[in-house]
């Protein structure tokens, strides 16, 4: 394991269990990542701008005042986006759950095992929010100063995890106040409305301004796996993917009720199928680095299935028709579990996909295309390293087609070598829990 995600993991956590400055203030994946490995932030040209403002004001005691004009900005935006639409749009139904998300294709078969009538928002646009109404704008506006007021003085009595890295984290504030105090405002009157629950599947800002409004059952039901670069709202309830996940989740949330998903079929016989994931996004880098496994497959009798990212647009298939060895395309409208069932492969191939940890789950071989050396430069370049950031233990728990070749061919020619291989991926012991003592 490496030292860059044991430092990230105790950090995250003691920013998790302080109280003094709030949690929705400290939120965003890069500056956590940044701050705790002692790394530059990456920043966009706006938000750049705003953390060299923030640097020249904190010398001059004004941070404040930034924050609050941030955020009226922000906050501004959001509250004009729902204003409009609850002007034109109406409730027709008398909703009792509210669903949070992004508009991610795996929201469908979220929604769709809820199995009751829901109200959707796209969080991203805040699309359906003005379904029920919007919050006053003096009310946004005085919330906006009264949360700021104040504000930047805590970080100089902070733990040292936070004060020596407040410019970071008040960036982070002035970026995100304005999103907190709006649905600060929509939770309390939503709950006016009969809502009764809200369920999220990430642990945005306004996952946090509910779960502060204390004013309805708040859910989390992971999507994707986690960053561990983020922090987790304390919801009522939290339901996850993956075993690893959900210890390290238990051991910060003692007293929240967490789950995991369960898989029904796990030891069913495989197939000679070889299934390749999101092979048409980034398709330029992602298809000469398929490309040999591929042929591979080929040769040794594999049929290969190919499950685009969903929507693929005909040009994608197009080009993955022209540059591929024959192959079936699956449907992607389909759920992963439902085509894990359909195919029974003995192997799913992508980079850092979560259908690498359900296919494992499945009693099938997990192949990363991913270089667990190198990383992914092109990514990393302007992200987090993929590998220091990932909560699951992905270098345990995947097979790496960059330096396990001759383990992964005996797996796929050799049914006992398959087992072997299915277990011990399964049963590695992740080091990183071991040393947070979880």
């Amino acid at each position: 394991m490496s030292d860059a995600r044991l430092k990230l993991a105790k950090f995250v956590m003691t920013l998790q269990n302080q109280c003094k400055i709030p949690h929705w203030s400290l939120a965003g994946e890069s500056i956590i990542y940044a701050s705790a490995l002692s790394k530059k932030p990456v920043f966009g040209p706006r938000t750049n701008r705003l953390h060299k403002i923030i640097h020249f004001a904190n010398k001059f005691h004004f941070t404040d005042i930034i924050i609050i004009l941030v955020g009226l900005v922000e906050g501004l935006k959001i509250w004009a986006t729902v204003k409009r639409e609850s002007i034109f749009r109406k409730q027709s139904i008398n909703y009792k759950t509210i669903f949070v998300g992004f508009g991610a294709k795996s929201e469908e078969v979220i929604v769709e095992d809820i199995n009751q009538e829901i109200m959707r928002i796209n969080e991203d646009f805040h699309k359906g929010a003005g379904l029920l109404g919007c919050p006053a704008l003096s009310s946004l506006i005085l919330l906006v100063v009264k949360i700021a007021f104040g504000h930047t003085s805590k970080y100089k009595t902070a733990v040292e995890e936070i004060s020596t890295n407040q410019i970071n984290f008040i960036t982070s504030s002035a970026t995100n106040i304005g999103k907190y105090a709006f649905y600060r405002l929509y939770w309390k009157m939503v709950k006016t409305k009969e809502i009764k629950e809200a369920i999220f599947i990430v642990p945005s800002i306004s996952a946090f301004a509910c779960v502060d409004d204390k004013s309805i059952k708040t859910t989390f039901i992971q999507h994707g796996l986690l960053s561990m670069a983020i922090l987790m709202p304390a919801f009522n309830n939290i339901k996850l993917l993956t075993r690893d996940e959900q210890r390290y989740y238990q051991f910060l949330f003692p007293d929240i009720n967490i789950s995991r998903k369960k898989y029904l079929s796990q030891g069913n016989a495989k197939n000679r199928i070889m299934m390749f994931l999101s092979i048409n996004i980034r398709s330029e880098e992602r298809i000469p680095e398929a490309l040999p496994l591929i042929k591979w497959a080929k040769k040794n009798d594999f049929i290969v299935v190919i499950r685009p990212a969903y929507p693929a647009t005909p040009e994608q298939i197009k080009t993955l028709s022209l540059t591929l060895p024959a192959f079936i395309l699956d449907d992607a409208k389909k759920s992963f579990e439902e085509s894990l069932e359909t195919w029974s492969p003995m192997a799913v191939v992508s980079w850092t996909s979560t259908g690498l940890a359900t296919a494992l789950d499945y009693g099938t071989l997990p192949i990363s295309l991913y270089n667990a050396e190198t990383g992914d430069r092109a990514w990393e370049r302007t992200h987090p390293v993929i590998k220091e950031i990932m909560l699951y233990p992905m270098l345990k728990r995947f097979i790496f087609w960059s330096n396990d070749q001759e383990r992964i061919i005996k797996a796929l020619l050799y049914s006992d070598y398959f087992e072997l291989e299915i277990n011990k991926l399964r049963n590695a012991s992740d080091d990183l829990l071991k040393n947070l003592k979880i």
